[in-house]
């Protein structure tokens, strides 16, 4: 079972939280469920950077701290 991975570049006029949120919604649209902390999922989108900037809020952190994995 081969992980599919695409990765993209947007551009939007969202700030980084309310990006997030509608990532999120996008997910749950996709039917992707959250029943424990890395559960396995069928879609998973991340922010991994926002431009120079660097976050460190209870829901999100930019960069992604785990995106050179």
């Amino acid at each position: 079972d081969k992980k599919q991975i695409r990765e993209g570049v947007l551009s939007t006029d969202f700030g980084p939280e309310a990006f997030l949120q509608q990532l999120q919604h996008l997910e749950q649209a996709a039917g992707r469920q959250r029943p424990y902390r890395n559960a396995p999922r069928t879609l998973d989108l991340d922010i991994l950077l926002w431009g120079h900037a660097q976050l460190n809020t209870p829901n999100l952190t930019v960069p992604h701290p785990r995106m050179r994995e």
